[in-house]
């Protein structure tokens, strides 16, 4: 038995994630943590069971490898949802980048990481890194601890001297491991107790996925088994088995907020995978148990939110429909269908008469404007023809003619202009 063992002291559990080839001095450093008792070592390269491990585990060290854009998404996903726990020092988490591409070091720091190591970083170098990060989880257990340890007295006192319903209270569970894990509590507020009555409010898939129908009653609480719509390529759906709650009314949905409302003195959700039974929370006695947010449920999220979205567009489909035949309704109570169709048709035909009138107004006014126009330039061409032969007398004539001529030319200016006007 080891000196931890001894005192009582767990490990330390240090999680490579995506950390299968990094370098030769990297896996020097590996073989040092393994040489030490106080780490428990764990290769994961999925997300979400590094999130469900992590979060099952309360605290961790975490060194991550980024190579490309896939693993650079992944560690992301990984540090938004240990978010809570980074920023309250339980996890420290460290690591590699070698995808070259601007600003992913300063993104990375900005989400958590505590130092972007340096892939030719000496062995030695990261231990002793690694035993300060140590310490610091360490020294975060015992004070945790000890808060323990004065909140379950203090809970112990109070139960003794009072045991009415402002005194229950929640019991917190590890998560489930359960990969069909898809009900998420966002706030501490979530669930309470209300006079004497739990309710717990969460985000799981929305009523566009599925429904709650009555099942067989289990003792005196009733009972309702969770179907879904579409059981083919269904991402809530990982194992065999199906969700029910026993309660004495069912679920209901919150459409304001999204969310499922779970509602009663006694109220208990599980999910049945053949004779095992996965409690997400129960009330026992007063007090209600309740399992922390798991990865697996976390990791479903964006799907969970895009069945709202789905929801969303059914009611508004359906409230146009209501609408449109709200209309129709009315339409037939004020007016009768062949009333109506009468009525159209002579509108068209109106229509057809107006639009008839005036292509011919314009046809008219046309013909006339050409008439016009092709018997001035007739006349145009007479006076012109005259004014050439009045010229060439003139050469040799009196006053008379260059009189004549010289009216004969103002008048085809004049006419010029007006069969100018005329055809623009």
């Amino acid at each position: 038995m080891g000196m931890r063992q001894k005192l009582g002291l767990s490990k330390v559990e240090l999680v490579f994630f995506k950390c299968d080839k990094v370098s030769d001095s990297f896996n020097q450093f590996v073989a040092l943590c393994e040489e030490q008792s106080k780490y428990s070592i764990n290769h994961i390269d999925d997300l979400s069971e590094a999130i469900q491990f992590v979060q099952m585990q309360g605290n961790a060290v975490i060194i991550f490898n980024v190579t490309d854009k896939i693993s650079l998404s992944a560690t992301l996903s990984l540090l938004t949802n240990l978010k809570k726990s980074i920023n309250a020092n339980y996890v420290k988490i460290a690591g590699f980048n070698t995808f070259v591409v601007p600003r992913v070091d300063t993104a990375l720091k900005k989400v958590g990481v505590t130092e972007v190591l340096s892939p030719g970083i000496k062995p030695k170098t990261l231990f002793y890194k690694l035993e300060m990060w140590s310490r610091t989880l360490e020294n975060i257990n015992q004070d945790v601890e000890k808060k323990n340890d004065k909140e379950q007295k203090k809970n112990l006192q109070s139960n003794e001297h009072n045991s009415s319903y402002h005194d229950r209270k929640i019991i917190g569970l590890k998560p489930l491991d359960l990969k069909s894990d898809c009900w998420i509590v966002k706030k501490d507020g979530d669930a309470k107790n209300v006079m004497g009555k739990w309710i717990v409010q969460m985000l799981g898939p929305g009523p566009s996925t599925g429904k709650w129908r009555e099942a067989v009653q289990e003792g005196k609480l009733k009972s309702w088994k969770w179907e879904f719509k579409n059981k083919e390529n269904n991402p809530f759906i990982k194992d065999e088995g199906h969700w029910q709650f026993h309660g004495n009314n069912s679920p209901d949905f919150d459409y304001k907020v999204n969310r499922w409302l779970f509602v009663g003195t006694y109220i208990h959700l599980e999910f049945k995978k053949e004779e095992e039974l996965f409690t997400r929370f129960k009330t026992i006695v007063k007090d209600l148990e309740l399992a922390s947010n798991s990865g697996f449920a976390l990791a479903k999220e964006s799907e969970i939110l895009k069945s709202f979205e789905e929801e969303v567009s059914f009611k508004k489909d359906k409230k146009s429909d209501q609408t449109d035949n709200q209309n129709v309704d009315n339409f037939e109570y004020d007016y009768n269908p062949l009333d109506q169709a009468v009525e159209k048709e002579e509108e068209n035909e109106e229509k057809k008469h107006h639009s008839k009138g005036i292509k011919e107004q314009v046809h008219d006014k046309m013909s006339v404007e050409n008439k016009q126009a092709k018997e001035l330039s007739e006349l145009n061409g007479k006076s012109k023809y005259k004014e050439k032969s009045l010229d060439k007398n003139q050469r040799g004539s009196s006053g008379d003619s260059s009189e004549e001529l010289k009216d004969l030319k103002g008048k085809n200016s004049f006419r010029e202009q007006a069969l100018d006007k005329n055809l623009e």
